[in-house]
C-alpha cells in the first residue's frame, strides 16, 4: 500500500510550487508592461518583457508536462490531493489560454512608439 500511495505526495507539492511560479511570472509581466507603457520613451524593459513572456511559455509547458505525469499520485483525482490536482490542471489550462493575450502584449510592447501626447498624458497622471 505504501508503494501505491506514497507519503508525502511530492509531485502535488511540486505542481503547487510550479503553478505559483507561473502566477508570479504573470504578475511580474503585467507590472512591467504597465510601467513600460506608462513611460515616456523606449527602454530595455521591453526586451525584459519579451524574454519574460518567452520564459513563461516554458514554465507553462513544464507545468503541463508535470500534470500529465502526476495523475497516478492522486489516483486520477480522488481525495483532497486529487481535487487539488484537478484545480491545478484547470489553472494550467487557463494559463495556456492567457498566453495568447500575453503574446499580443509582447508584440505591443516591442512595437510601442512614444509620442509627445502620450508623455503629457502620462505626466498628468503622476
Amino acid at each position: 500500500m505504501a508503494t501505491f500511495v506514497p507519503r508525502p505526495l511530492l509531485n502535488i507539492k511540486v505542481l503547487f510550487k510550479s503553478s505559483t511560479d507561473v502566477t508570479d511570472a504573470i504578475c511580474d509581466i503585467w507590472r512591467n508592461t504597465v510601467d513600460y507603457m506608462c513611460g515616456n520613451h523606449r527602454t530595455l524593459r521591453r526586451i525584459y518583457i519579451e524574454k519574460s513572456i518567452d520564459l513563461l511559455d516554458t514554465k507553462v509547458s513544464k507545468l503541463n508536462g508535470m500534470i500529465s505525469g502526476s495523475w497516478w499520485e492522486t489516483c486520477g483525482g480522488i481525495g483532497r490531493c486529487g481535487r487539488r490536482w484537478e484545480l491545478i490542471q484547470a489553472y494550467s489550462s487557463n494559463a495556456v489560454d492567457f498566453q495568447d493575450i500575453l503574446f499580443a502584449v509582447q508584440s505591443c510592447a516591442g512595437k510601442a512608439k512614444f509620442s509627445r501626447r502620450q508623455i503629457r498624458v502620462g505626466q498628468n497622471n503622476v
